[in-house]
């Protein structure tokens, strides 16, 4: 009995590979948002951070979830 294998081809690989490099970023805001990092601080005035630390808890709930699914995705 002969299988067919059939292996992705070399740009599925790349889109796979840049797809998690860029939803490993989105894990990395997250954890500097949710650790109110000294490097989060930085980047944002004080304005805005007033606003993302008084967000509701079920936006912070949706980015956790989308950031995380999309790195398990990739």
């Amino acid at each position: 009995m002969k299988t067919n294998a059939t292996k992705p081809n070399t740009l599925f690989w790349v889109i796979g590979i840049l797809g998690l490099i860029w939803n490993a970023m989105g894990v990395d805001q997250y954890i500097n948002q949710a650790y109110q990092t000294e490097r989060f601080k930085m980047m944002h005035s004080e304005e805005q951070l007033e606003i993302i630390f008084n967000l509701p808890t079920w936006v912070t709930a949706a980015f956790t979830i989308s950031v995380f699914s999309s790195v398990l995705a990739c």
